[in-house]
């Protein structure tokens, strides 16, 4: 897959199981580690998710790095919040935020409940793009 969460990431899909292990592209229970200094970037793991997501059927059992096991539901509604956040960082790039603010600005709150404080992975996420993408 495309350097999403380090530079070396793999999934195996069983169809006939009904079962894919995504490793540490997908977490079931915390913002997911985005290794940025060793080639994962954010646009990256966009582009993982979409893909997982084209994999998967509802019912797909999921096993992901961290937390217990997710189904292709929860793929496909991961995939809807990076692309959003994706969006947004480029936003704030052409704003000229630099990450300190993207954390600042939080446009991942409503989500703490769920996955914890997503301080590090904006963080990660922000300093990735930055290397990886020039805005207009």
């Amino acid at each position: 897959m495309p350097a999403a969460h380090t530079d070396g990431d793999i999934y195996v899909h069983l169809p006939e199981e009904n079962l894919l292990a995504a490793g540490g592209v997908v977490s079931g229970e915390e913002w997911p580690l985005l290794d940025y200094q060793n080639g994962a970037w954010f646009g990256g793991r966009v582009r993982a998710l979409e893909h997982l997501a084209d994999v998967v059927d509802t019912d797909t059992t999921v096993v992901p790095a961290h937390g217990p096991l997710i189904r292709g539901t929860d793929i496909r509604r991961h995939n809807e919040i990076y692309q959003e956040q994706f969006l947004t960082l480029i936003d704030y790039m052409n704003m000229g935020f630099g990450p300190e603010d993207a954390v600042a600005s939080n446009p991942l709150s409503e989500y703490e409940p769920e996955f914890g404080d997503p301080s590090a992975f904006l963080d990660g996420a922000y300093r990735s793009m930055l290397i990886a993408y020039v805005p207009d």
